[in-house]
């Protein structure tokens, strides 16, 4: 129930600051993307919430962030490794697909970034 709480709350954040009239931009954000999850499954909330734009911050807060991460956790089990990394741009902004390997499941991590490379959107997908 938290995790669809956090999951609600990102999908709104995104919406509210997806401006789709944009440039689409060509960079590559696979390492963004790996960075950014590497920071989750390491625990630095601090490291994530600084690569958001302001509306991600005011959505989520660390505590949040943390609170989302732990909760993910507790439905498909540890992160053991990144299985995958893959590109897209949507509505003109760049998205990384990190596809994560838990104990008890694969989940894509879908991290969505503007123009500034800041990150405005955030799902977790089964």
């Amino acid at each position: 129930m938290k995790l669809s709480i956090a999951v609600v709350v990102l999908l709104v954040a995104c919406f509210l600051s997806c401006d789709q009239g944009q440039q689409a931009g060509a960079p590559d954000v696979t390492g963004s993307g790996r960075q950014f999850v590497e920071m989750l499954a390491g625990g630095n909330y601090a490291g994530v919430f600084a690569t958001f734009d302001g509306t991600m911050k005011s959505a989520m807060p660390e505590g949040k962030i943390a609170e989302a991460w732990q909760s993910l956790e507790l439905q498909v089990g540890s992160f053991k490794k990144i299985a995958e990394i893959s590109q897209k741009n949507e509505l003109g902004f760049d998205v990384a697909y990190v596809t994560c390997e838990f104990e008890k499941a694969k989940v894509n991590v879908k991290v969505v970034y503007n123009a500034k490379k800041e990150v405005s959107g955030l799902w977790f997908v089964p």
